[in-house]
């Protein structure tokens, strides 16, 4: 504290810093609410993977979607037997998949449940740490390989320095490739799987287009 408390005085004008903001006008009042008052009957339930390896999550998104009638349900990917089955939606969440690898390959029951409702029809939504839960495997800095959810035909490979990722998007699953359309400023490497073509829609596997991913 001390140390930024010196740097601010060097580096910032605080007298006018003060002086401005005691000058400015008051913020003007919200015309209308910020979420709108919402009565549902039968709220959406959207599950929540939050755990050790998926805790990046912005509050004020989890604020609106509750405030947009939504049901959130909190879901443990280590350690959790399968997603519930009456889910509407699902949202992973940022985090550090790959210092918990182990034990998400571990999990293979709650992997394996969340391919298959995917494959079903089930809406995910899916943010940096959670994409890379998505792939095929996540082989970590010590070199070792572990197998994830399956839904992108992707690997990602961690490094010791931060990468940028822009993916193109196949004409055969525009909505599952728009989440991995551009990733970056995570140490890692994206490796598609053999054979993967951007171009060639006979390279989808089956089922792949059924897949709402998203992000």
């Amino acid at each position: 504290m001390r140390a930024a408390k010196d740097l601010a005085e060097r580096y910032l004008n605080l007298p006018g810093l003060w002086q401005a903001a005691s000058q400015a006008p008051p913020l003007p009042t919200a015309s209308q609410p910020l979420y709108p008052v919402v009565d549902l009957q039968n709220p959406v339930k959207i599950g929540i993977v939050r755990d050790a390896a998926f805790q990046f999550y912005y509050p004020e998104n989890l604020e609106a979607l509750e405030q947009a009638g939504a049901r959130l349900v909190y879901l443990n990917a280590l350690n959790q037997a399968a997603l519930p089955p009456d889910l509407d939606a699902l949202y992973l969440g940022g985090g550090f998949p790959e210092t918990n690898a182990a034990a998400l390959a571990g999990n293979e029951d709650f992997r394996t449940s969340l391919r298959l409702a995917a494959e079903d029809g089930l809406p995910i939504y899916a943010e940096c740490g959670g994409l890379m839960y998505l792939g095929r495997t996540i082989q970590t800095l010590e070199g070792r390989s572990y197998p994830m959810v399956g839904l992108l035909p992707h690997d990602f490979l961690m490094g010791q320095s931060p990468q940028v990722h822009a993916l193109g998007a196949p004409d055969w699953a525009p909505a599952l490739i728009r989440q991995a359309r551009e990733h970056q400023n995570r140490r890692q490497t994206v490796k598609p799987r053999e054979g993967f073509s951007q171009a060639d829609p006979a390279a989808a596997p089956p089922g792949r287009t059924r897949r709402g991913a998203t992000g």
